[in-house]
């Protein structure tokens, strides 16, 4: 992933430098988006990192809940971020983080178990021993909400669409 984090650091860097060495009566607006690790309704092939995420919570590849924390944001966040960066003229020229926020998985399978566990499927019910790591990272999402007036979509509606996703296009099926 350092990989990966590093090439979108470097590709943001290079659309603000390009943008600056253009002469003044050539410069255009920018906005750029950054979202956090995107989950919600999946119209993917299912072998994406997050549909990978998202199926090891559901089919019983954890046994036990991880003691971890995940910053995340809802695709149709991002969507919506993306349309309103062109829309919004405040937008011009501004980076926004959409992240809706970093949940424990903790609350991720308590949103889970009881939609998903009856259905046959294997959503953790016991967390793992240790202690948790030290809080989450929130990143600060005040600009796109501020700007773009972005409402984040709650997490248990994001999860929830998501799995009902994978399980309709037939790509996640229960185990029992």
């Amino acid at each position: 992933m350092q990989a990966y984090a590093n090439s979108k650091t470097k590709g943001e860097k290079a659309a603000w430098d390009f943008q600056a060495n253009q002469p003044e009566n050539e410069r255009f607006e920018i906005a750029t988006i950054n979202p956090c690790f995107i989950m919600g309704p999946s119209i993917c092939s299912g072998d994406g990192t997050s549909e990978g995420w998202m199926t090891a919570m559901v089919n019983g590849t954890h046994e036990k809940i991880p003691r971890a924390y995940i910053g995340f944001c809802d695709v149709r966040d991002v969507a919506l971020a993306h349309l309103k960066a062109i829309q919004v003229a405040e937008a011009a020229n501004k980076r926004f983080i959409i992240c809706t926020g970093d949940i424990h998985f903790r609350d991720v399978a308590n949103a889970l178990a009881p939609v998903f566990n009856p259905k046959g499927f294997k959503v953790p019910t016991v967390e793992a021993d240790g202690e948790d790591p030290t809080g989450g990272r929130d990143a600060d999402n005040s600009r796109s909400r501020e700007v773009l007036g972005l409402e984040y979509t709650p997490y248990e509606q994001t999860m929830t669409d998501m799995v009902n996703s994978l399980i309709d296009s037939g790509k996640l099926k229960p185990s029992a």
